[in-house]
């Protein structure tokens, strides 16, 4: 049986929005004399101009032969060339447009049949369906390919306009632009017709790239194909669906741009299927768009579990679920309760895969049994507290709870922090995808700053303010809590004052805090390493 011969041509189509504007001003200058005559003066000003340039390898054309793979149709890929002087930057869109369709992904083929977009799989390959796709590159690192598509992989064609580029700000040179390239391939299966089929792909240009679309971090979370679990709520019975904490990552939290309680977000800590209010908050009190992601509730994880017989176990939290990513420095090592999975690995775990491991040498505190036998003023051992459901600033929904308190040891998820006398600690009882706040780079000092609770972004000194800053602090959207401190087995000071420990270490005994109350609010405040503090992580 012969071969069916199979013509695919693909065209790339540039198009271009360009927006303007004409400011035109007329003076006269008022005769002295008689003779004089009047002199108009016109002025144009045109601040924005974009163009896009689809070069000259816009068209692909290539014929195939059934049951075979082509991933670089027509050789050379199409370069797109950008000219903008706009300072805001600007944005690139496409979507399919076959058969003078907006919105057909089609090859649309002569004798009738199409080819759908869609992504070849080589190990999981449909020898019965057809599909093409297109890839995008970035030639000279001036534009950012979104997030969906800087994989370097070949992606299905949009069928509504999707953003696949972006310059955030910056006058690109008119001399030279930006550039981007667009390949498509195609796999054409054994049963395809044969004939000419074509399709077609545009790209438009928009400008400023201020003009996104709102995007909530829940919707951040979607955009980057997270999936929600399913969690029972134990004193209900219901199953409620969570995005994970352990998903977060920096382009997450970067694609959002709706800032606090309007961007607030349920997550869950897979460690203990803990629920926590989550989300973005501005850190720059001149910059709207400038934020991190936090958390608005305090950290409430236990060490320990407890099995169904009542008896009590030791979790064992590994680089999968938490914030650990160094082994063997800083004393993390295996006097200290670390391990790697490669048993032979004694400096860092390195290898690619490697799962690094910490287990607490000791079990947390239960509410009824703080004492100060149970919990002893220790600088090198972790101490840890469960306070219980506790709500000293009152129900907020969640926000206003006490949490866990832990001392700095058990903080930086270590079982011995003698080793720290400078520096940050790297690791932490954070979650995965999430870290403690650094007051070295004063990331309370900004977060407070942009609330205007703090006089900069640098204040150490604190900000004394009875009804203004303290009212700031424990509202929305920080809802931080009063949740005091636990000191040689005692807790003081509940719902006068909140502290909350930073990564950075003050001496071999001390460590940063942020501490506020009615009057004060401290961003960087230096604490003895063996008080027991709250603990609130941000993204990384």
């Amino acid at each position: 049986m012969g071969h069916k011969l199979t013509k695919v041509y693909l065209y790339s189509v540039a198009l271009l929005i360009l927006g303007f504007i004409v400011s035109i001003s007329s003076y006269s200058n008022v005769p002295v004399f008689a003779d004089k005559s009047n002199v108009d003066k016109l002025t144009l000003n045109l601040p924005v101009s974009c163009t896009i340039d689809g070069g000259s390898s816009s068209t692909h054309t290539q014929s195939v032969i059934n049951n075979q793979y082509y991933p670089n149709l027509g050789g050379a890929p199409t370069t797109f060339t950008m000219y903008c002087n706009d300072k805001d930057g600007f944005i690139v869109y496409a979507r399919g447009a076959s058969d003078g369709t907006e919105g057909n992904t089609n090859l649309v083929g002569t004798s009738g049949s199409n080819i759908a977009t869609g992504v070849y799989d080589p190990d999981h390959i449909d020898t019965t369906t057809s599909s093409w796709s297109f890839k995008l590159g970035n030639t000279d690192g001036t534009v950012a390919i979104s997030s969906g598509y800087n994989d370097n992989l070949f992606h299905t064609i949009p069928s509504t306009w999707t953003e696949i580029a972006k310059k955030q700000s910056g006058t690109v040179d008119s001399t030279t632009g930006s550039k981007i390239t667009a390949t498509y391939d195609a796999y054409i299966s054994g049963t395809q017709a044969s004939g000419t089929y074509t399709g077609q792909v545009k790209y438009v240009m928009f400008h400023p790239s201020s003009a996104v679309q709102p995007t909530t971090l829940a919707e951040a979370f979607k955009n980057a194909g997270k999936s929600k679990v399913p969690i029972v709520d134990p004193s209900t019975g219901e199953t409620n669906y969570y995005y994970k904490m352990q998903d977060m990552s920096s382009s997450i939290c970067n694609a959002a741009n709706v800032f606090g309680t309007a961007s607030d977000l349920e997550v869950v800590d897979t460690r203990d299927n803990s629920i926590y209010w989550v989300t973005k908050l501005k850190t720059d009190y001149m910059d709207d768009n400038v934020g991190q992601c936090w958390m608005t509730e305090n950290l409430d994880l236990d060490f320990n579990t407890t099995k169904p017989d009542g008896s009590i176990a030791m979790r064992t939290f590994t680089s999968n679920d938490t914030n650990l990513t160094l082994y063997g420095s800083y004393g993390y090592d295996s006097n200290n309760g670390y391990t790697c999975s490669n048993t032979a690995t004694t400096t860092n775990c390195t290898s690619s895969g490697e799962i690094i491991s910490w287990t607490p040498e000791r079990a947390t505190i239960a509410p009824e049994d703080l004492s100060s036998t149970t919990w002893k003023n220790d600088n090198s051992n972790p101490y840890s507290y469960d306070r219980g459901n506790v709500e000293p600033d009152g129900y907020k929904d969640g926000h206003g709870k006490a949490g866990n308190y832990y001392n700095w040891t058990a903080t930086i998820a270590s079982n011995s922090s003698n080793s720290y006398t400078s520096g940050n600690a790297t690791n932490s009882i954070c979650p995965k995808g999430w870290r403690l706040p650094d007051t070295r780079t004063y990331e309370f000092s900004k977060l407070l700053y942009a609330y205007d609770i703090t006089k900069d972004d640098k204040n150490t000194a604190g900000y004394a303010d009875g009804s203004t800053s303290f009212n700031k602090m424990v509202s929305s959207p920080l809802y931080f809590v009063r949740s005091g401190y636990v000191n040689n087995g005692s807790l003081s000071n509940s719902a006068g004052s909140g502290d909350y420990w930073s990564s950075a270490v003050d001496s071999a005994s001390f460590a940063f805090d942020q501490y506020f109350n009615s009057s004060s609010v401290r961003p960087a405040y230096s604490n003895s390493g063996s008080y027991g503090l709250s603990v609130r992580c941000l993204a990384e």
